[in-house]
């Protein structure tokens, strides 16, 4: 009898062991549940709320997101730039700005009007192409121009700096392809044309000379629908030297060949040519998104603030 009651009462023992261990376990897990609940909630925004995107493949169901977050984000880098480029000698004046002649023969405009480049020695006043401290209000300034270019352009109102009837630019544009789409603009009358293509057609491997022949057929189709337009022509961007390694046409060699080329053609049909290249020259950091061909929100007001200088 004295056995059987032992080995009940160990018997107890194990059981009521065997309980508090469960207990324990359950509330441990229990515990640990709830805190990574209370983490996952508390830090939604860093696990990946806002989707991975590039500059220009945007959802209109994210768009909203990034425009809120873009004053933190992107004007804190405009911010860091104008830190830096504080402290250097800008390069106020392009020499590679050709303002078309004036065809009217008035000689009491300034040098920036009347002559191929910018006389160094003038007193007139030199303005900073890389100050962006100036608030400007870029959708007025430019409400009465038309910009056509390809996705780089398209950046203009996709960060809502311009309006999009202003910009008239697509992923992948090319100088046929503009050419078609002018057919289709009807009420915009600008009073100037600014024109940024040619990255892909470098990419395509197409020589300069075909290259130009169809940038003059836009030129001239540019000029009969808007004959009262001052048309620009500008430089094609540099890129990234990665991205040599992946598109092996899109060299600065080629594109250094495809600039000096439109510069020639600008001389030849009397148009405005601004090297927007320059606005690279003095910054430190990178501006190219991370495919090395795009650019980042803050290179699009410097863009912006040199046009603004120098036309």
């Amino acid at each position: 009898m004295k056995i059987k009651q032992s080995r009940s009462k160990r018997r107890q023992k194990y059981i009521r062991r065997r309980i508090t261990v469960s207990l324990a376990l359950t509330l441990i897990l229990l515990s640990t549940f709830f805190l990574i609940k209370n983490y996952i909630i508390k830090n939604m925004d860093n696990l990946g709320v806002l989707k991975s995107i590039t500059a220009f493949g945007i959802s209109n169901k994210d768009k909203t997101i990034i425009n809120e977050s873009k004053n933190n984000d992107n004007l804190n880098k405009i911010e860091d730039i104008e830190e830096d480029t504080s402290k250097k000698t800008p390069n106020y004046i392009d020499d590679s700005i050709i303002i078309a002649p004036n065809t009217e023969g008035n000689t009491s405009k300034s040098d920036k009007e009347t002559n191929n480049k910018p006389n160094e020695n003038s007193n007139i006043p030199k303005k900073d192409i890389l100050d962006t401290s100036e608030d400007i209000n870029y959708k007025e300034v430019f409400g009465s121009s038309l910009f056509i270019g390809d996705s780089i352009t398209e950046g203009l109102s996709h960060y809502e700096l311009l309006d999009e009837e202003t910009v008239i630019a697509k992923l992948g544009f090319t100088l046929l392809k503009a050419n078609k789409e002018l057919s289709n603009i009807k009420t915009l009358k600008p009073e100037n044309v600014f024109i940024l293509l040619g990255t892909n057609e470098v990419e395509s491997n197409m020589s300069s000379e075909k290259f130009i022949k169809n940038y003059t057929e836009l030129i001239n189709n540019i000029k009969d629908k808007y004959p009262e337009a001052s048309i620009y022509v500008q430089s094609i961007l540099p890129v990234d030297p990665k991205v040599q390694k992946k598109l092996p046409f899109v060299t600065t060699a080629r594109i250094q060949e495809f600039n000096s080329a439109i510069i020639e053609m600008a001389k030849n049909e009397s148009l405005n040519y601004l090297n927007v290249a320059s606005v690279l020259e003095n910054i430190d950091k990178d501006l190219h998104e991370s495919d090395g061909i795009h650019f980042k929100y803050p290179f699009y007001k410097l863009w912006l603030n040199y046009l603004h200088n120098n036309i």
